[in-house]
């Protein structure tokens, strides 16, 4: 991301009109904000979602039956209504380390807090219409290691660290001020957002690495309800080049390595944990179940050809919950990827097209199915949080016609500007109405119907 987009591509200052809508930035010590002015319940986006293209024809199709099956099979076992208090967060695209990796570098502490004040504006008000949610908030490694020996060579941590710390740190001292609970994860920078890789780096640089960017977050970030450090063995051997990560042995000697280097402060109140995801074997899961010093279990769902298969989603959420395991379980991360029939083919390296063709707005009909199914399972399996990893959508959409012609970087800026300013404008999508209503017990009023 090059340096003019500074504000304006992903750290929202795609805020485009923040002043104006109500929204002042906070000091750099971190108070709280004017809410922007909007209204408590709100409006639907003005038009219906329109019919998929041919080229997505058959994949619409696909993804329709695959959500319709996840639907059916939370309903063959869950009440319609259950009650338990999961809390449910959106994940704060804007402090993900995988779009400030370029944006911060280079730039001044001042500048950092000045970002994380707009990041703070548009959770704010994505609260103020989705009543209760929390935030999902990604420093992933290297952001905040200190120590240069656990840092990639690329890194420059006495550059980088004291400004990735402010942001860190005002951003969580202003959800805080303003009553607003999160959590984190502490997993890797994708190479593909990046540019770098980790080559050379041994697993054991690596665990330790993790475990000093996770404990200097519980430090930076004191607030932190959960803290996740490690979540996809898949992911994670194809972004460090280290094919043992995708074994059951090998990633749950990886978790225990991070753990066991981890310094938690005196009296931090933070669960600490780590999972797998729903595409990689349920072994993986079950073998870190019994580590005494992880605080809660947590899980990734993203295919939806894999939710309601044998030993998929469902099968891996049931696995957690807490009657069974003792201890919390967390979805750290989940939506409908768009991938039906061809997960194979979105590996990290792709993961910026994958994240480009999810924010077509023909889409917005199957991911209100699939957040109502989602909440649903969630309560049914008593998770404490389930965090939703499509934030924007939640808000706005692209069309596709001029959206597809746009680089993924590119569109993941146009993504994040429309979202934010549909967040301002107290405007929420069709899937935003899904989750309104699953938090509320009715729709937005623009949507109830008449008596």
């Amino acid at each position: 991301m090059d340096s003019t987009r500074f504000l304006l591509v992903v750290v929202v200052a795609t805020l485009v009109g923040c002043g104006g809508g109500g929204g002042s930035t906070p000091s750099s010590g971190g108070g709280g904000i004017t809410p922007p002015t909007v209204s408590p319940v709100a409006t639907a986006t003005p038009s219906a979602a329109p019919a998929p293209p041919a080229a997505f024809a058959a994949q619409y199709a696909l993804e329709s039956a695959d959500i319709s099956a996840f639907a059916s099979g939370i309903a063959a076992q869950c009440p319609a209504n259950p009650t338990a208090s999961t809390r449910f967060d959106l994940e704060l695209l804007p402090a993900n380390a995988n779009a400030l990796y370029s944006a911060l570098q280079g730039k001044t502490v001042a500048q950092a807090q000045a970002a994380a004040g707009n990041a703070l504006a548009y959770a704010v008000a994505a609260r103020r219409l989705l009543p209760g949610i929390g935030f999902m908030i990604n420093p992933n490694y290297p952001v905040l290691v200190q120590n240069q020996a656990n840092a990639p060579t690329w890194w420059n941590t006495a550059a980088n660290y004291p400004v990735f710390s402010a942001y860190y740190a005002r951003l969580a001292a202003g959800l805080t001020q303003n009553g607003i609970p999160y959590d984190i994860e502490t997993n890797l920078i994708f190479p593909a957002y990046s540019g770098q890789s980790y080559s050379g780096l041994s697993i054991a640089q690596l665990e330790a690495g993790v475990a000093e960017d996770s404990s200097n977050a519980l430090t930076v970030m004191p607030a932190i309800q959960y803290l996740n450090f490690a979540s996809e063995p898949l992911t994670l051997s194809q972004n460090t080049g280290q094919p043992t990560l995708d074994t059951v042995a090998g990633y749950a000697g990886y978790v225990s390595g991070i753990r066991a280097g981890m310094v938690i402060p005196g009296g931090s109140q933070t669960k600490v944990g780590a999972g797998s995801a729903d595409w990689s074997s349920i072994s993986f899961l079950t073998a870190l179940e019994g580590m005494s010093n992880l605080g809660f279990n947590n899980m990734h769902l993203y295919p939806p050809d894999l939710l309601a298969t044998a030993n998929g989603g469902i099968a891996q959420v049931d696995a957690i919950n807490p009657a069974l395991t003792g201890k919390p379980g967390i979805i750290a991360e989940n939506w409908d990827e768009k991938d039906a029939g061809n997960a194979g083919a979105f590996g990290a390296a792709n993961a910026q097209s994958l994240e480009q063709q999810n924010m077509y707005s023909f889409w917005a009909p199957l991911d209100a199915r699939y957040i109502t199914a989602m909440m649903q399972l969630a309560r049914c399996q008593n998770i404490s949080v389930a965090s939703f990893w499509y934030q924007n959508e939640l808000f706005a959409y692209l069309d596709y016609a001029s959206a597809s012609m746009l680089t993924p970087q590119a569109a993941q800026g146009a993504i994040a500007q429309a979202g934010a300013q549909a967040a301002l404008a107290g405007t929420l999508s069709p899937s935003g109405q899904a989750m309104y209503a699953g938090l509320t017990g009715h729709a937005p009023m623009s949507v109830m119907r008449r008596r």
